[in-house]
């Protein structure tokens, strides 16, 4: 439903959106308590052409060591070809995001609770372009070799675990059923910044995965929700991601370092639910940072779904008002045989974008 659900989310997913929602039971469901294990998405994101842009220097490079190694000389042509896609990867950026999580809940009207452990990666690859291997390549005709390259391939990555317990509880205000929740948690957060020679970029050092490339802090945080719902229909949400800003530096990589913003995310969600429709959106009111050295993304989702007895169709959009990730389209099918059993397949596509996403759960 295009990442919906700070309004429409059920007692179980609401944990990961709105801890408020933990307390959305009907009696009819008659569900005793819940558990989602596991639940799994990732987007890859290539809005640069980082990958067919690499592709074509890759065969430039290759073509002109072929040419020196065969005792011949490659042309000047060939040479600016291989300046020109040099020059072409400089700035550019590929970015996956994962997650994955579990949740165990007992919902109720008056008390809601639910576990949740949570784990989300955020990544990029980036390419720094020496100017100075541009010119070096144009002017390589000369020699019997290509210069050796100061150009770079940069990795950053940010891995936030936590492990928390949602609570939520319902008030009656004039009619209309508010529910409040907090969710406690302890964070960990790790990062990670390693740098290795454009020359080099396929074939890695065994050294990656040292610890002097990774910083990590461990903090205690907490997440805020609310709910109103209005008649049989109508409902709004309001959620506060990570209330408590957290600012990570990485370790200092050929004497290059970032900072990862772990920053409050205010989220306000409208649903309509009526028979087996539900209509969705919700609208970040602050940006997700991230690194010092993005521009951070604030989205608009939209989300419907057709959900009956023994199965749910849902289609969705989303788009970033800070044009940092691709604008996406989402759709999905659950297949919840005898109310019991649930699994959640899911696809998103944008322009040069992918995700996947896979739940499985159980209620009694």
């Amino acid at each position: 439903m295009g990442g919906t659900g700070v309004a429409s989310s059920d007692y179980l997913s609401a944990a990961f959106v709105n801890p408020a929602l933990v307390t959305r039971y009907s009696h009819l469901e008659d569900d005793d308590w819940g558990l989602l294990l596991p639940t799994f998405g990732i987007f890859v994101a290539d809005p640069d052409e980082v990958l067919d842009d690499l592709d074509s220097f890759e065969e430039s490079f290759d073509a002109i060591e072929d040419a020196w190694n065969g005792g011949s000389t490659p042309t000047q042509g060939q040479l600016d070809t291989l300046a020109a896609n040099l020059n072409a990867l400089s700035g550019k950026a590929l970015q996956l995001q994962a997650f994955g999580g579990a949740v165990l809940a007992i919902p109720s009207n008056d008390l809601g609770l639910a576990l949740v452990i949570r784990g989300n990666v955020d990544a990029a690859g980036m390419m720094l372009v020496d100017g100075a291997d541009v010119t070096a390549i144009e002017g390589a005709l000369s020699g019997t070799s290509l210069p050796t390259l100061n150009s770079e391939a940069i990795m950053l990555a940010a891995g936030v675990s936590e492990v928390g317990l949602a609570i939520g509880t319902t008030f009656d205000i004039d009619g209309n059923n508010l529910a409040v929740g907090i969710t406690p948690k302890m964070q960990r957060v790790e990062v990670f910044n390693y740098a290795v020679s454009l020359e080099d970029a396929g074939d890695l050092d065994d050294d990656y995965d040292d610890e002097i490339y990774r910083n990590d802090d461990t903090a205690l945080n907490f997440d805020l929700g609310a709910h109103m719902q209005f008649g049989d229909s109508f409902s709004a949400g309001l959620a506060v991601r990570d209330v408590l800003e957290q600012d990570i530096l990485t370790p200092s990589t050929a004497g290059r370092t970032y900072t990862y913003t772990l920053s409050p995310v205010v989220t306000a969600g409208f649903a309509y639910q009526e028979g087996f429709l539900t209509l969705a959106t919700d609208i970040d009111i602050t940006k997700r940072d991230g690194f010092s050295n993005t521009d951070g993304m604030q989205f608009v989702r939209l989300g419907a779904e057709a959900g009956w007895t023994w199965g749910q169709l849902r289609a969705g959009y989303r788009t970033d008002l800070e044009d940092t990730a691709d604008d996406m389209f989402t759709a999905g099918i659950g297949l919840s045989p005898f109310g019991v059993f649930h699994l959640d397949l899911a696809g998103a596509m944008g322009a040069d974008s992918y995700g996947a996403l896979l739940a499985l759960s159980f209620t009694f």
